[in-house]
């Protein structure tokens, strides 16, 4: 079984992980690892020997979660720090890396404490002879650490209550208990399909979290369930037909000789004008409920993007105004809406910005997805779509 080896070497911190059989170097993974494109991962380098494979990290001007969690802890402290770790694993489940490899410790976690960001190290290997599942370090966490007396409790005995109740570890169910601990309230409809709601041109593509009671009809616009209203039926609408004095004041009377197509088996169906107007229709109806949004995760301040471009910056004619940060750029990013659908650009910033985890190329859009995470420097933010 292999075993990381940690040495100090004149202030570096350099991990050390002898492969044994049957490990070996995860060539897709080490080849992320070295393009400096994954955010919170720490690079690693890999020397071939003679009879052996090892992988060396190292370490500098960082310090160890230990370190970091020196004396009291306060609330926004411990939930921010663990949810980076959680977006770390996320970020290795949709990657080629597996989250069992991460090293989860208060020593092997590693912190920059002027940006406040978490790294962690991920060993590119498969076949691993010494895996980690996160559970436990998440589990044990609390115990290790002194909470400010001074703030209220209850957020540490929901924290603890959650590895209870949840057997295998979920950690979808995790990130939604610190975006309530966090007060990042929770969506009641989200989407299944691959873009934005206004992109979609049926209510199949959404997904509801309550069933309607007997009786009452899904509103895809305003996403509730309405309670029905009975409606008299105008019997002239269907009595009459075209050219008459009651069509030509009815503006909802409809041609079915132009907007429905007879087909062979004595049916209608709707023909392709229609559909156009009734799609166009619905999007419209769509886009006047989408309220598009970013909650900045460190005072959980929200901001409406009611503009377009939408800038996030230091600069104060920024739509989102960040005064108290000095390592985001005056116009460090903006989000644009074209054909409705949301786009994130970097706008040539020094500590650039991050979609998911992943560096954008300076001027280059990347599309927005709800629930996304973005990065401004050393700032979250979530998008909301609604």
């Amino acid at each position: 079984m292999s075993k990381v080896a940690c040495k100090n070497d004149h202030g570096k911190i350099i991990l050390t992980n002898k492969l044994t059989y049957p490990e070996a170097v995860n060539e897709r993974a080490y080849k992320e690892l070295t393009s400096n494109r994954m955010e919170g991962f720490l690079p690693v380098n890999v020397k071939q020997g003679r009879k052996s494979v090892v992988v060396e990290c190292r370490i500098e001007s960082m310090i160890t979660l230990e370190k970091y969690f020196e004396g009291v802890v306060s609330k926004r402290k411990f939930l921010d720090t663990v949810y980076q770790i959680v977006m770390i694993i996320k970020n290795c489940e949709d990657t080629p890396f597996n989250p069992n490899n991460l090293e989860l410790g208060l020593d092997r976690i590693f912190v920059d404490k002027y940006r406040e960001r978490v790294y962690c190290l991920c060993w590119p290997i498969v076949n691993n002879q010494n895996e980690k599942p996160p559970k436990e370090f998440f589990r044990t966490l609390p115990d290790k650490l002194q909470f400010n007396p001074r703030e209220e409790k209850s957020y540490v005995k929901r924290y603890r209550a959650f590895f209870d109740g949840y057997d295998p570890f979920s950690l979808k169910g995790f990130e939604r208990l610190l975006n309530e601990l966090m007060g990042i309230p929770e969506e009641t409809v989200t989407l299944v399909g691959s873009g934005p709601l206004v992109a979609q041109e049926s209510i199949d593509r959404f997904q509801v979290n309550d069933k309607p009671a007997a009786g009452i009809e899904y509103d895809p616009c305003s996403a509730s369930y309405p309670q029905p209203q009975p409606q008299p039926l105008n019997r002239d609408v269907y009595q009459t037909g075209p050219g008459s004095a009651s069509s030509r004041s009815n503006p909802a009377f409809i041609r079915p000789d132009s907007n429905f197509i007879r087909t062979g088996a004595g049916t209608s169906q709707p023909s392709s004008d229609m559909m156009d107007r009734l799609r166009g229709t619905m999007r419209g109806a769509m886009a006047a409920v989408q309220k598009p949004s970013v909650v900045r995760r460190s005072n959980g301040e929200t901001y409406m993007i009611d503009k377009n471009p939408f800038w996030i910056g230091i600069e104060n004619t920024c739509d989102v105004f960040i005064v108290d940060n000095i390592y985001v750029s005056r116009r460090h990013a903006q989000i644009v809406r074209e054909n409705g659908k949301y786009y994130l650009i970097d706008n040539n910033s020094t500590n650039f910005t991050y979609l998911n985890g992943v560096r954008l190329q300076p001027m280059v859009s990347q599309e927005l997805f709800d629930g996304a995470v973005i990065r401004v420097a050393n700032e979250d933010f979530l998008f909301r779509l609604n």
